[in-house]
């Protein structure tokens, strides 16, 4: 079912496979044979891969059967705690290091037996996508408005701090202007991602495109790049503060504060599953981190 709504959504075999992670002719193979125990064509091959009469009808069964599939697995685990389980959470790359490292290690910490999974999620393109069609249980985004048929648990704020390599001029910064980090030299991910669109909606996306050092299409190379003496970058106040006090590095809070909003999105019948687990998780670990960095000051 999985291997039909990858192809369904994507438009082609080729693409389909790739979201998979499997070989074309494995996904080939595999759909002849759901073909064959169903009795109808459910693609038209040609140059262009599209669904048959049948294959549109089939759609929906099949995003049904998937959730339910998914559903009766979460279920049963939350029953039965002793059996092993997955919980799968989809994520942009700009959510993976923070928040969802740590509500990952805050869930474990509670539910020791379930294994997660972590499903990577193209910047600007929505998690729900994967949920919708069974790949995973929940998605981390930011904030909007929920999809059709699906629920978004708000999670709180986070604030984009400047992340800038230790001199003897910002040892003690706290404050700083975004022309001022601009002019640092900017280590910064893509266009698309969620922290550059901001940056760009503040100042226009020539300006930040003309402060560019080093743009990375690797997320996770931006803070060792900053470490390095590359530029300036923004990163999550939780990160940043980690920056700050395990790397040496300077941080400031924006004299213009950004930020972003984040939610989780997952469909509206989870009660009782691993999924409504997490959320409750989730929703805890947030609320500790803001204490937390209330007290720091």
């Amino acid at each position: 079912m999985e291997h039909f709504l990858a192809i369904a959504d994507t438009g082609s075999i080729s693409a389909g496979a790739a979201r998979l992670g499997v070989t074309q002719p494995g996904l080939s193979q595999s759909i002849s044979a759901l073909e064959r125990d169903l009795g109808v064509l459910l693609f038209r091959r040609s140059r262009h891969t599209s669904l048959t009469p049948a294959g549109r009808v089939f759609v929906d069964t099949a995003r049904r059967v998937v959730h339910d599939l998914a559903r009766s697995r979460s279920t049963l685990l939350q029953v039965t705690r002793s059996e092993a389980g997955t919980l799968r959470v989809a994520c942009p790359s700009s959510l993976a290091v923070d928040p969802l490292t740590y509500l990952f290690g805050a869930f474990r910490r509670r539910y020791p037996r379930v294994r997660l999974e972590m499903r990577a999620v193209s910047d600007g393109n929505p998690g729900a996508d994967l949920v919708r069609d069974g790949s995973a249980d929940l998605a981390l985004d930011f904030a909007a408005s929920a999809p059709q048929g699906m629920c978004a648990t708000a999670l709180g704020e986070r604030t984009l701090l400047a992340v800038l390599p230790r001199t003897h001029n910002d040892q003690h910064l706290r404050t700083i202007s975004i022309r001022a980090l601009l002019d640092h030299g900017l280590v910064t991910s893509r266009r698309g991602g969620a922290s550059r669109d901001a940056l760009e909606a503040l100042v226009g996306a020539d300006t930040v495109a003309h402060s560019i050092t080093v743009e990375t299409e690797h997320e996770e190379a931006v803070l060792p790049l900053v470490l390095g003496g590359a530029g300036a970058a923004m990163l999550p106040d939780r990160q940043a503060l980690l920056a700050r006090n395990t790397l040496g590095l300077s941080v400031a809070r924006l004299d213009t504060p950004i930020t972003q909003s984040i939610v989780l999105v997952g469909p509206p019948d989870q009660e009782g599953t691993s999924a409504s687990a997490f959320i409750e998780v989730a929703r805890e670990t947030v609320s500790a981190q803001i204490t937390t960095e209330s007290e720091d000051g």
